[in-house]
């Protein structure tokens, strides 16, 4: 399997990023839930309205962010330069897709849809790790 096909299955399969955000410096990194969008080449995220999450990406709207390998998994994606921001789309535009991909976000879009502010991390170019030796860059 080529570098574009690894990256396309791994953004549709893997659930969560750790998304690092920087202001004055200072890295901050937290798990997200994300959604790709294969169409719009863009990483959503929802996260509570006025959080400090917020805060950082007002301020610096520069992130970067790997997707979470899970049990005895070792394939990733790795992006360096993504700028993210508001979307213009909300967790109910998006629910069908969400909950496809993770069925128990259907339980988080009932309940707390209101609260929350989807975002989306738009990138150029990710990096596809598998493995020990397997490591390219493929544009996005």
């Amino acid at each position: 399997m080529n570098a574009e096909n690894m990256f396309k299955e791994m953004m549709a399969q893997q659930q969560e990023i750790a998304l690092a955000t920087s202001v004055e410096g200072q890295p901050n990194v937290r798990i997200v839930n994300f959604l790709y969008d294969p169409e719009r080449k863009v990483v959503y995220f929802s996260t509570f309205k006025g959080n400090e999450k917020v805060a950082e990406l007002q301020k610096n709207p520069k992130v970067s962010f790997t997707t979470v390998i899970k049990g005895d998994e070792s394939d990733h994606v790795r992006v360096l330069k993504g700028i993210a921001k508001p979307s213009e789309q909300s967790l109910q535009d998006l629910a069908e897709a969400w909950v496809a991909k993770m069925p128990f976000y259907a339980e988080i879009i009932e309940s707390g849809a209101e609260q929350l502010q989807v975002y989306e991390i738009g990138f150029d170019q990710a990096t596809v790790i598998s493995g020990m030796t397997f490591r390219e860059n493929v544009a996005v």
